[in-house]
């Protein structure tokens, strides 16, 4: 229920309570039993339990062990190293199971505050928890809110609702009813919510919903659902991270043993190696499972990754709803035309502004809630209401003005169900509604027309007429809505039919531009397996013509309207939904029946939402999506995925990028195993050729550290379309190749700076197959020039330290130039051999 949009007393009617008496102290527990108890169940101990739980990784403890290896080896440096490491990949772990257990923790004692109720004719304090639905409560200041409330009356009362919308600032709240169109908590300034704080001010007020019916409740059990909902993703990196850790702990023991049996040559140093080879390689995987570079590449496109989980649930979508604004359409109006006087016009031909047009221009300000700003022609409210203002702006009609002499009285805000909106203004001395809204709607509700300034009888002429040329405009694809009015000797009330005896005037034909390329986006979208379905305010005649324009509709017989639909018994309407493709003009219940159609058929829907109403049918789709650059913090926390604009666009965008990150991230797991198994084999090769002493121990740990995630950092957003799927085999002929040319030049030219020679072999082989292997283009991105820009500082960094405490020549760095060069052409032979 509305509750801010009825009157105070409106709301305590139907609730069957009294400001003055309370509700009856023998209806309490019939109440609650009724209406639920006040109380959010948070069990905060089992949280804790899962969140440590899901802490203590396998691969935290293999690690640890590794660190502990390391000092008992008396490396004591590196295990140094490895410790804050561990630190750093145990805290981020932590933090956010931490930061999920934390935005519980205002709601937590909320169920043991004291509050004051009216019950019976009597004041009493009782513990928010045995609050119910129809309690009188008095507010205030410096409190929390023990439940929904609905103002009764208040003074100077102003709240902070961070806990609640995300927002950091105060809202100033009243007792009157919302007239305007609510998408936001914030908007409803009549509404107390539980868990806020009240920061000035008092006042008294219904309770309107308690424990999980109220705002916050329904949010943090979405919350909860979403968490177990979007597990999947992590769990299976998690899982892979384990599998890998323990390859490589498997395969360090083997190369120890191997030493040991084999060559009866295993000294601490060797050791030594190997472990920090260990240590220091796995935090990479780490840190990417977390997913920081797949934020990073959709966030410079708009998209922004709530749940991490939501990765592998985009592929399985095979089904979007789009609203037309934002999704087919821009988020803009322009009037385009104008019906006056039985005659229809565009708005550019009209040069003089007759008696019937000024009038229809007058209602189209006056009931209207928008806010224009002609110098930065930009505004606020609905787009309808804005382009509404800029006509009536051009003209010399001012808003400012005309409320001087006809100020409004009351206003009945626009609804799915009566589509109109009606103001009701003070003339002079009379009093006029003034009303706009649907064509068919507002039509049979007029019992004259003005022409040419003067009111008279409306014939079955002028209603033919008047749908004529409503169907013109539709079937060019413009949105119409009818103006029209009626006068009164009296101030009329809220609660007698004024909507009615209506002297019609003009309809307005609005155009909504088309976004760019979106039949062909569509009809990329439908080749990813994904169908759209489209939802629109329009009449089915618009909705047609869009829908012919994108390829999704051939006649008005394809479009569904919310009227027809609910006229429909079950079987009809389940059928019905699952043919269409456009719903034309349905409510948010509708709407949330018809995705319950498709969820039953085993359709994995992604929904678009961008206000509260949406929360139900983002929580209940396969893939929530909040959108839009006003969306409210508190819808964008409780989505998967947040788009600023272009929908369809930034869908398709993540489909793609959504198989090319999991496709990316086998192969950044595969070239850590197989850089893992080449490092360890360089070591056990150079140990046996005598060649060990000559590789700085401090010098590999600081390359895989923080050389390594550089090197492969561009193969997880890497985007080329061509990459082969490469598995581990691949690249062992390129490495057996370029060891063995290294071991050649060592052993041909004794006077080489071998330790040198070996490294920067090794690290220029890397570098070289990853680029070439992943098809990487260095210059195509900036973030891949500044990262091997930093790889090559890196590099003469290590010539220059070399030079300074090692006797390194000339011939090392051309021998080292021609190893370069080699290794890049035996990797170009190897990827045009294995085409």
């Amino acid at each position: 229920m509305n509750w801010y949009s009825l009157s105070w007393n409106k709301v305590v009617e139907m609730l069957l309570s009294d400001v003055y008496k309370g509700i009856k102290p023998d209806e309490v527990e019939e109440r609650r039993q009724h209406f639920g108890n006040n109380k959010l169940n948070i069990n905060i101990e089992q949280k804790i339990k899962s969140a440590v739980k899901s802490t203590m990784q396998p691969y935290l403890f293999i690690y640890l062990a590794v660190v502990i290896a390391l000092y008992v080896n008396k490396n004591y440096l590196i295990a140094s190293i490895s410790v804050i490491t561990f630190i750093a990949m145990f805290s981020m772990k932590v933090y956010l199971e931490v930061k999920d257990i934390k935005q519980y923790k205002p709601f937590l004692n909320l169920n043991d505050d004291i509050v004051t109720v009216i019950r019976g004719h009597n004041t009493l304090k009782i513990k928010a928890e045995e609050l119910v639905v129809g309690d009188i409560v008095e507010i205030k200041a410096n409190t929390v809110v023990p439940a929904d409330i609905r103002i009764t009356e208040c003074e100077n009362l102003k709240t902070f609702e961070k806990n609640l919308t995300g927002e950091k600032f105060i809202i100033e709240k009243y007792a009157t009813k919302v007239e305007d169109k609510v998408t936001s908590f914030t908007e409803m300034r009549n509404i107390l919510f539980k868990g806020t704080t009240v920061v000035s001010g008092t006042g008294y007020g219904i309770v309107v919903g308690t424990g999980i019916n109220t705002e916050i409740g329904k949010i943090i059990n979405s919350m909860t659902t979403m968490k177990e909902k979007n597990n999947g993703f992590m769990n299976g990196l998690y899982l892979k991270l384990n599998k890998c850790i323990t390859i490589g702990t498997v395969i360090v023991i083997a190369a120890a043993v191997i030493q040991k049996v084999v060559f009866d040559n295993l000294s601490s140093e060797m050791i030594g190696y190997f472990l920090t080879v260990l240590a220091t390689m796995f935090p990479i995987i780490s840190v990417f499972v977390n997913g920081i570079m797949i934020k990073r590449v959709l966030l410079s496109h708009g998209i922004e990754i709530i749940r991490m989980g939501a990765i592998d649930k985009i592929s399985e979508t095979n089904m979007i709803f789009i609203p037309k604004e934002g999704g087919i359409c821009e988020k803009s109006l322009k009037v385009k035309q104008i019906y006056v006087n039985n005659k229809l016009e565009y708005i550019h031909n009209i040069k003089d502004i007759n008696s019937t047009f000024k009038r229809l221009i007058e209602i189209s300000v006056l009931c209207n809630n928008a806010v224009y700003d002609p110098d930065t022609d930009k505004g606020k409210g609905e787009y309808q209401d804005m382009a509404l203002l800029k006509m009536a702006y051009k003209r010399d009609i001012f808003r400012g003005n005309l409320l001087k002499t006809q100020d409004r009285i009351f206003e009945i805000p626009f609804d799915s169900d009566r589509r109109m909106m009606t103001t009701v203004n003070r003339f002079k001395k009379k009093y006029r509604v003034n009303l706009k809204g649907a064509v068919d709607e507002v039509i049979v509700k007029c019992t004259h027309i003005m022409k040419d300034g003067v009111e008279v009888e409306i014939t079955s002429e002028d209603i033919d007429n008047i749908k004529a040329a409503d169907f013109k405009m539709s079937d060019e694809g413009y949105t119409t809505i009818a103006i029209a009015y009626r006068n009164f000797g009296y101030q009329p009330s809220e609660d007698e039919n004024i909507e009615s005896n209506l002297v019609f005037v003009g309809m307005v034909g609005f155009e909504s531009k088309m976004i760019e390329d979106i039949k062909d986006k569509v009809t990329e979208l439908r080749g990813l397996g994904v169908t759209p379905i489209v939802f629109t305010d329009d009449n089915k005649i618009t909705s047609a013509s869009m829908g012919k324009s994108i390829g999704m509709a051939r006649n008005v017989f394809n479009i569904m309207s919310g009227v027809e639909l609910e006229n429909m018994k079950k079987d009809e309407f389940d059928k019905t939904v699952l043919r269409t493709k456009i719903f034309s003009r349905v409510n948010n219940d509708l709407k949330s029946r018809i995705l319950d159609v498709f969820i039953k058929d085993e359709k994995k829907v992604a929904m678009l939402g961008e206000n509260i109403n949406d929360i139900v049918m983002l929580k209940a789709s396969h893939l929530s999506v909040s959108n839009g650059a006003k969306c409210p913090s508190t819808v964008k926390k409780l989505s998967d995925i947040y788009m600023k604009k272009d929908y369809i666009s930034g869908f398709i965008r993540l489909f793609r990028y959504e198989k090319l990150f999991t496709r990316n991230l086998n192969l950044f797991i595969q070239f850590i195993m197989f850089v893992l198994i080449a490092e360890l084999a360089m070591i056990f090769t150079l140990n046996n050729l005598g060649f060990l002493d000559s590789i700085n121990l401090y010098v590999l740990a600081v390359f895989n550290i923080i050389g390594m995630p550089l090197i492969l950092q561009p193969v997880i957003t890497n985007s080329a379309d061509k990459v082969n799927s490469i598995r581990f085999y691949n690249y062992l002929p390129g490495a057996l190749i370029e060891a063995v040319a290294v071991i050649i030049c060592l052993d041909l030219r004794t006077d080489l700076n071998s330790g040198f020679i070996i490294f920067m072999s090794f690290i220029s082989a890397t570098v070289i197959t990853t680029v070439i292997q992943n098809k990487i283009n260095i210059f195509k991105d900036k973030l891949n020039v500044i990262i091997y820009s930093v790889i090559a500082a890196v590099v003469l960094g290590i010539i220059v330290f070399t030079w300074v405490n090692f006797s390194l020549t000339k011939n090392d760095l051309y021998t080292m130039g021609g190893l370069w060069i080699l290794f890049i052409v035996i990797e170009f032979l190897l990827e045009k051999w294995r085409q």
